[in-house]
């Protein structure tokens, strides 16, 4: 337990440090990361698969495929990651699992499992996907968020504020205490906490001031985006609020954060991702996010864009591998077009007294569209060798992932 503090500490510590910083605070968290060479990681199979879900809260599985191919074969560093995180958890309701689709077919198409290498998380029963980087500290705060109340009751001013700072899509919904929306509510999180937040709130005061005229209201909200009201003629169930999030959960504008990377970079996308770089926290990352927000809800109608911002401060390890692929300084505002299945791409271009201007690039990213700009195939990029096995799992070694 002491262990897990001394993470979650250097994990919170990241948000609030420079470049510097960052790497000499991974290597802390590295350095704490030793296997006590036990193995934890069980191989699940229709012979324990129900009393796996049925014991444990959390249920984190690793699915593969046994084709008789070395690249499909499970890879040593990753479960060797995952030994790391069951270390930590052991003492909790959690379980890490592998399981081989082919001899568990069924299982694995119930959890939704639609590639090899994919990692689903049962929280009470109720599967979601990790998408995210897969390394230790990202997955030990990832699960405990998991572990905490998925629904917060907002009751307080200091709880409307926490409700108002977070930037992720969340719930807001009025019911009364103790009803069995409220249930239903808390079992339809379970499916996607810790990446879609949920509140709910039981005071006639207190909705008024979230603007819930009635009783029974639930409305999503995403960032940049108009709130989506629940049918008031739906009845209020885990089955119909579930169907309602995943139709709507697609974001106009999605930030690339660690715990969501893999969604991002799938190699099974539909048609374009336009990237964003820009640094929030500088004048002109923030006149270039505005013109970006803008150019989203233009195009919002478009299917087959994407758009993703990245603040590069955030992935400073993944500085030269954005220079060397795209051939762009990302540390400057950019933006540009990538075809991730083809890995190509093209990059808006501009003299260096010119500013970006939303006329200039929606006008370009309709060419990309029409197919009269031609993308480029990105550069290979050879990562630096880990200077040791620990190092390998540290969250900045993101050049292989991608």
């Amino acid at each position: 337990m002491q262990v897990l503090v001394l993470l979650l500490s250097i994990v919170i510590s990241l948000a609030q440090v420079d470049e510097e910083d960052i790497q000499r605070a991974h290597q802390q968290y590295a350095d704490a990361l030793k296997h006590d060479g036990m193995k934890r990681v069980v191989a699940a199979d229709a012979s324990n698969l129900d009393q796996i879900l049925k014991k444990n809260r959390l249920v984190y599985i690793l699915f593969w495929i046994d084709n008789n191919q070395a690249t499909e074969k499970l890879n040593e560093n990753e479960l060797n990651t995952l030994e790391i995180v069951a270390q930590v958890f052991e003492s909790q309701s959690v379980k890490f699992c592998t399981c081989e689709v082919m001899a568990n077919q069924k299982f694995a198409v119930s959890a939704g499992v639609k590639y090899t290498g994919m990692v689903k998380i049962f929280n009470n029963g109720r599967p979601s996907t990790y998408s995210g980087q897969r390394s230790p500290d990202v997955i030990i705060p990832y699960i405990k968020k998991m572990m905490e109340n998925p629904v917060i009751v907002i009751s307080s001013r200091a709880e409307k504020k926490y409700y108002e700072s977070q930037e992720l899509p969340k719930i807001i919904a009025y019911f009364e205490k103790d009803s069995k929306e409220i249930q239903e509510l808390i079992k339809t999180s379970l499916y996607f906490h810790p990446m879609i937040l949920f509140f709910v709130v039981q005071d006639a005061k207190i909705a008024k001031q979230f603007h819930l005229k009635k009783i029974n209201t639930v409305q999503f909200i995403k960032p940049l985006e108009k709130t989506m009201n629940f049918p008031a003629e739906e009845k209020i169930t885990e089955k119909n609020l579930v169907a309602f999030l995943n139709k709507h959960k697609k974001q106009r504008l999605t930030k690339m954060m660690l715990e969501n990377l893999h969604d991002i970079w799938a190699v099974d996308i539909l048609g374009y991702m336009v990237s964003i770089f820009a640094i929030k926290n500088t004048e002109d990352g923030k006149l270039f996010l505005s013109m970006s927000k803008s150019l989203t809800k233009y195009f919002e109608k478009q299917d087959n864009l994407s758009f993703v911002w990245i603040d590069p401060k955030l992935f400073p390890t993944m500085l030269d591998y954005w220079r060397t692929t795209f051939q762009i300084d990302p540390l400057r505002p950019t933006i540009g077009v990538i075809d991730v299945r083809n890995q190509s791409s093209v990059w808006y271009k501009v003299q260096e007294d010119d500013e970006i201007n939303l006329n200039g690039v929606k006008k370009w990213l309709l060419e990309v569209i029409a197919g009269n700009v031609t993308l480029e195939p990105m550069r290979p990029y050879e990562p630096p060798k880990p200077k040791t096995d620990v190092d390998e799992h540290s969250s900045n070694d993101l050049k292989e992932e991608l």
